[in-house]
């Protein structure tokens, strides 16, 4: 026989495109005021983060299910499930020019920090 690891699922109910719920334990992730940018990003990244600060293993299972269009009840976003740590290393993010894609997470101070440092390269802006 061989020995299986059992892992918890974690259920995330994806609202329209900005909110996600992790039913289990009720927190929820509202990006709805982010929607009218020139880039958004999904939520589902942002919750498995906070899932994983909240004290959750990485390793658990994250499920996403939303609304079935075509009948009643909820049905599964994705073909597979992922790992909390593999959906917090993400984001995915989409555009007016490129379909939803995954790029690498980079918090928010390293991203600025990366911006100012690539300035200081090009050197001062010619008037």
């Amino acid at each position: 026989m061989i020995p299986t690891l059992i892992t918890a699922i974690n259920t995330l109910e994806l609202i329209g495109s900005h909110i996600v719920t992790h039913l289990e334990s009720g927190t929820t992730i509202d990006r709805t005021n982010r929607k009218n940018r020139k880039r958004t990003n999904s939520a589902i990244p942002v919750i498995c983060r906070e899932l994983i600060k909240q004290g959750h293993d990485p390793q658990e299972a994250a499920h996403v299910i939303r609304k079935a269009l075509d009948q009643p009840g909820m049905i599964s976003a994705f073909m597979q499930d992922r790992t909390l740590a593999a959906w917090a290393v993400i984001d995915v993010a989409e555009s007016d020019l490129r379909l939803p894609h995954t790029v690498r997470h980079r918090p928010h101070s390293v991203a600025v920090d990366a911006k100012n440092a690539h300035e200081r390269l090009k050197g001062p802006h010619p008037t």
